[in-house]
């Protein structure tokens, strides 16, 4: 395999997917930025001479937020004949190697096992990269933990684990 760096060549690529969060997260980022500059404006023209402080403090906010939405805008899929790799935004990333995982299943992501999107530890245990409540694939590692991800072709992606891709790697290495 022609790693480098943790990039992977373009003919080693079985399967490539992108999923952004979704509708509802997006909404919220817009809804707390204008709520956050509407509540900044009112202040600005209640108390005047607070204008400069009040200003830095808005713009520092409304950088954060775009910071945090950015780091956590997508989920970025990649399965090698060895590896899948997990791009979570900018700076969260799994590789989990093909000879660890026992079973794929398809599956789901409930508000009632993870309590929300992102990254997330469910009460069954997993943990899981969701970028919204839906469709999702579920990694039984063979040491018995499981690993939960979001995505739009979950049977494209069991098939290739579950297929002779899996045996591939398990002789290889």
């Amino acid at each position: 395999m022609s790693e480098k760096k943790g990039i992977v060549s373009e003919e080693e690529v079985l399967y490539q997917e992108y999923i952004p969060i979704g509708k509802l997260m997006k909404n919220l980022f817009i809804l707390v930025l204008l709520v956050i500059t509407i509540v900044f404006t009112i202040i600005l023209f209640i108390i005047p001479t607070v204008m400069f402080f009040m200003l830095l403090i808005l713009i520092c906010t409304s950088v954060f937020i775009l910071f945090v939405y950015l780091s956590f805008k997508g989920l970025k899929i990649l399965i090698t004949s060895r590896n899948i790799d997990l791009k979570y935004g900018i700076f969260i990333r799994k590789v989990i190697p093909l000879k660890e995982i026992g079973v794929c299943e398809i599956s789901k992501t409930y508000y009632n096992i993870y309590f929300g999107i992102g990254i997330r530890h469910g009460l069954d245990g997993s943990w899981a990269f969701n970028t919204d409540f839906g469709e999702a694939v579920k990694l039984i590692f063979k040491n018995g933990g499981s690993f939960l991800f979001s995505t739009k072709n979950p049977s494209k992606i069991c098939d290739l684990i579950n297929s002779g891709f899996k045996s591939y790697s398990e002789t290889t290495n």
